[in-house]
């Protein structure tokens, strides 16, 4: 099987607030979650709410270093879990990152794999 993944990815449980992006007179309802790995170009995201591909969502990703991401992110897949609860893993490619925020994902990617040598 060929691998589609352009870039290097950290299996990872980093907390994520996210919301839909659906009607904007909705009033927002931000979830807490976390990531089961990520990268500079997305996150696989577990979450307890199923969700559509093609679907858009706010996520907001807080670094262990205190580093704050903020991205536009496009679901591209859907697995349901298997946890006890049901739950859905949540494949997301960043649509909408600063050049900023990448590279500190970036960073964050390559140091957790370097100290883990």
């Amino acid at each position: 099987m060929e691998e589609k993944r352009k870039h290097l990815r950290l299996n990872a449980y980093v907390d994520v607030v996210w919301e839909r992006i659906a009607n904007p007179a909705q009033q927002a309802i931000f979830k807490d979650d976390k990531t089961k790995n990520i990268s500079e170009g997305g996150i696989c995201l577990n979450i307890n709410e199923k969700v559509q591909m093609g679907e858009f969502l706010d996520v907001v990703i807080l670094l262990p270093n205190q580093k704050t991401i903020r991205s536009k992110s496009r679901v591209q897949w859907v697995r349901e879990s298997e946890v006890v609860t049901k739950r859905y893993d949540v494949g997301l490619e960043f649509l909408n990152i600063s050049s900023q925020d990448q590279e500190e994902l970036k960073a964050f990617v390559v140091s957790s794999f370097s100290s883990n040598e």
